[in-house]
C-alpha cells in the first residue's frame, strides 16, 4: 500500500490524522536534521498501522515536506 503524507516537524507532540481525501497529516517531534524526523516518521507509522519498521519505504520526498510512502503488509 503507498499513503501520501504532509509532514510537519519540531511539533509539541506527535500525531497522525487522516484526511477524507486519504492523505495523511503527520506531526513528529523531531527536528528535520540528520534524518532524525524520517527515522521518527518510519517508527510512528510502524506503530499505527503495526508492522516491522523494515516493512516501511519512504519512496519519495526524503528531504520534502510531502512524502509518498509504502508500507509492505500481509494483506494482499
Amino acid at each position: 500500500m503507498k499513503i501520501l503524507a504532509k509532514i510537519t516537524v519540531n511539533a509539541s507532540s506527535n500525531e497522525i490524522k487522516i484526511f477524507k481525501t486519504g492523505i495523511f497529516k503527520i506531526k513528529l517531534t523531531a527536528p528535520p536534521e540528520h534524518d532524525k524526523a524520517n527515522k521518527q516518521l518510519i517508527q510512528l507509522l510502524s506503530d499505527y498501522f503495526k508492522v516491522s519498521q523494515s516493512q516501511i519505504h519512504i519512496c519519495s520526498g526524503k528531504h520534502s515536506k510531502i512524502k509518498q510512502i509504502e508500507i509492505k503488509t500481509d494483506v494482499q
